[in-house]
């Protein structure tokens, strides 16, 4: 672990060359961005947003969702059966953290249509 550390630390320019780049210039702190590099912006429809790894990170759950449910659920099954139950704990784990996002979302998205 601390090399892992270690490594990440050395990557941190010492110089104060390190910054943040966004599509905002300007944060709701009032830190200021640096707007030379726009972040990576979704393939699909252009999106700059600000909380873009939020949607990728949603496209990439949904591409491993399709490719593990393409395959044979008897095989699956098994392998989960003999030896990988962590496996199983692990999609709980990530559906109750998915369905907590998804009720916060539906009920901010209730609000907004009572007013």
């Amino acid at each position: 672990m601390e090399e892992i550390i270690a490594k990440i630390a050395s990557m941190i320019p010492t110089d104060g060359s390190f910054s943040i780049t966004c599509d905002q210039p300007e944060s709701d702190s009032g830190v200021v961005f640096n707007t030379a590099e726009q972040p990576p912006c979704d393939e699909h429809d252009g999106d700059h947003t600000r909380n873009y790894m939020f949607f990728n990170n949603l496209e990439s759950m949904r591409d491993m969702i399709d490719e593990i449910l393409s395959l044979d659920r008897h095989r699956l099954d098994e392998m989960l059966s003999s030896e990988h139950d962590w496996a199983s704990d692990h999609i709980s784990s990530a559906q109750e953290n998915l369905q907590q996002v998804h009720s916060w979302l539906a009920s901010e998205d209730d609000c907004d249509r009572c007013h």
